[in-house]
């Protein structure tokens, strides 16, 4: 997987280009999922700042995200700081990593794009089977709305 480096040096750069979104009504839509499925601990793929993560977190929600940026982990740990949202930043590859196990798993923003190859996918889905709890779930947003 190509690392994505043109907010490195500016990590906030990201947030006022993705701004436009509204993650509190993408935040109420993973939700409503994880209220349907009891889930109570989540990780974030590819979460960069983590905005969902956060609003999800400020719910209730026990909340680990992994991302490649380290300015962009930094940029989320300390917004979630501010916030006094307690969440855990991780510096992994989507293709191979493991955390723990959670009840649930979503990547947003068409990250799973990033995964440009059937070898990167196949991956990825195994990493993600390994860190889900038998029968948890994983979300993927393939959409461009916000």
């Amino acid at each position: 997987m190509k690392k994505i480096s043109f907010f490195e040096k500016e990590p906030e750069l990201y947030e006022k280009t993705f701004g436009y979104r509204d993650f509190k009504v993408q935040a109420s839509f993973l939700e409503n999922i994880f209220k349907k499925n009891k889930v109570k601990k989540i990780l974030d793929i590819a979460c960069g700042h983590s905005p969902q993560g956060r609003i999800l977190a400020r719910r209730g929600y026990d909340v680990s995200g992994i991302d490649l940026s380290g300015p962009l982990l930094e940029l989320g740990r300390r917004r979630a700081k501010k916030e006094g949202v307690k969440m855990k930043f991780y510096k992994r590859n989507m293709e191979k990593f493991y955390i723990g196990k959670f009840d649930a798993a979503y990547i947003m923003f068409n990250s799973i794009l990033h995964l440009n190859s059937i070898n990167s996918l196949k991956s990825h889905l195994i990493c993600v089977n390994k860190n889900l709890k038998k029968g948890g779930i994983y979300i993927i947003d393939v959409s461009q709305s916000p």
